[in-house]
């Protein structure tokens, strides 16, 4: 089994002088060996992305400004604390949260690895009460590389006649899939045996497992001017996580871009009835909010109507709290469902910034919050910068922008598992999906004896020591 233990070095940027010292001990978490367990079901070798352990699996690191909980179950990105800084395998002197690492002092010790990262004048700085090792895929920024290096195709039953399925989410054994018809307009609700960490004796990865229909409803939500509107398309729901799916679109009004109503509907799977609810509505105020539009066309009334939709760039819900871009993409609404007047505007661009919020990314942490993708204009060629909105308002958007193609699962990966299992649509292959794992997970937990508060003023190292101790 592994022990860590974590320093921290604060010094005096001008002088060198050593001014605050911490070490502590930390808790090693159930995550790596999930990874490596689901590496194992997908058929992969652990060698090319998990191991050594100490530079592949716990090969990053992230600090938090409060404590974590101390439970080797903790293992999903946190939304309670916020993200103050993070460093991967590799020299990043540029980024406000970012630090490097030092292959000078790292090396591999008798007994384990012993890490080196350090941060300049103008990284993580703030308060520190917690430090979490992590993969060396996230850590290089774990609000843009959330999903791992490694995706494996996998049969999910669909025969040939059949395809085009939504995953909507996974229970650990059971993925479950939505398809939608634009000419019935029927939505259906299929389940297909995807074992991962939980085989049976008789199951293997490759193996084929039939899938089953187990429920389907009409997809109706409104009649305006005389035309029925539909949720039948798999990209307007969304797990909740609370025990219901939702189905979710905009209102009806003779304005091609404003919309403030929502009109939503729900599939309760927590007591396994799948029974659809009556549509329910209800408007957020002042603001608009962004979306997609339906034109139905112009009417005897002379009136054009144009009915709002929300496709998976746009939308999340979990926990009972909807996620919506504002109509100039600068900001994210948190809104209540239960209480829809408390809606909070959480601004995450300038006004009169050219940036703007590209889309609400499909992959949500998993206690709530969403991660977000910024379109950013560069001085040579545009790029993105990520992001999170925590569920109390809050927000980080790191300033080191990527190109498309680091953020292009982002309209792929929508579901993951309580083991860090990811699940996402094949792009290439219209009868398997796109297995994975979620790479910003909490592999170790540290909880400073007291907080550390980094200024412009003063660097810091981080060294963490892995050991290899018998049980």
């Amino acid at each position: 089994m592994l022990k860590g233990k974590t320093r921290i070095e604060l010094r005096n940027a001008e002088t060198g002088e050593l001014e605050e010292v911490r070490e502590d001990e930390n808790l090693i978490t159930h995550a790596i060996d999930y990874i490596i367990d689901a590496e194992m079901s997908y058929n992969a070798a652990p060698n090319d992305y998990c191991l050594p352990v100490a530079t592949k699996l716990l090969g990053g690191i992230m600090l938090f400004d409060d404590e974590l909980d101390e439970d080797v179950d903790n293992i999903h990105f946190p939304v309670d604390v916020h993200l103050v800084g993070y460093a991967g395998q590799t020299v990043n002197p540029t980024d406000d949260y970012g630090g490097s690492y030092n292959t000078v002092e790292s090396y591999k010790t008798e007994t384990g690895f012993r890490s080196v990262w350090d941060f300049g004048t103008n990284q993580a700085n703030g308060q520190i009460a917690a430090v979490a090792r992590t993969s060396a895929y996230a850590g290089r920024n774990p609000l843009r590389y959330m999903y791992g290096p490694r995706f494996v195709q996998r049969a999910c039953g669909l025969p040939q006649t059949d395809t085009g399925w939504a995953p909507i989410r996974y229970d650990g054994e059971y993925l479950y899939m939505l398809k939608g018809n634009s000419t019935t307009h029927l939505m259906r609700l299929a389940k297909v045996k995807m074992p991962i960490h939980a085989m049976g004796a008789a199951d293997y990865s490759a193996v084929n497992y039939d899938y089953e229909v187990i429920a389907s409803w009409d997809t109706s939500v409104l009649v305006h001017g005389g035309v029925t509107v539909y949720l039948d398309s798999p990209n307007q729901y969304r797990d909740g996580g609370d025990g219901y799916i939702y189905a979710l679109r905009g209102d009806c009004t003779d304005d091609p871009q404003s919309g403030r109503g929502i009109r939503y509907f729900t599939i309760c799977y927590g007591d396994d009835s799948y029974d659809k609810s009556a549509y329910k509505t209800f408007t957020i105020g002042s603001e608009y909010y962004y979306n997609g539009q339906t034109d139905l066309g112009y009417y005897s009334s002379g009136t054009r109507i144009y009915c709002k939709y929300f496709n998976h760039a746009y939308f999340h819900i979990s926990d009972g709290n909807l996620y919506l871009l504002s109509l100039d993409r600068k900001s994210v609404f948190i809104i209540d469902m239960e209480n829809p007047a408390s809606m909070r505007s959480v601004r995450l661009i300038a006004v009169d910034s050219s940036d703007y919020i590209d889309n609400i990314h499909n992959l949500r942490p998993h206690a709530g919050g969403v991660y977000v993708v910024i379109y950013h204009y560069g001085y040579t060629s545009n790029q993105w910068e990520n992001g999170i909105v925590y569920p109390d308002g809050t927000y980080v958007v790191n300033d080191i922008a990527g190109t498309s193609d680091e953020t292009q699962r982002w309209g792929y990966c929508r579901e993951h598992g309580d083991k860090l299992e990811l699940l996402c649509n094949n792009y290439n292959d219209a009868y398997t999906f796109a297995y994975g794992w979620v790479a910003n997970y909490l592999g170790t937990i540290n909880n400073l004896s007291s907080v550390v508060t980094k200024t412009a003023a003063q660097t810091m190292r981080i060294i963490y020591t892995l050991t290899d101790v018998d049980e």
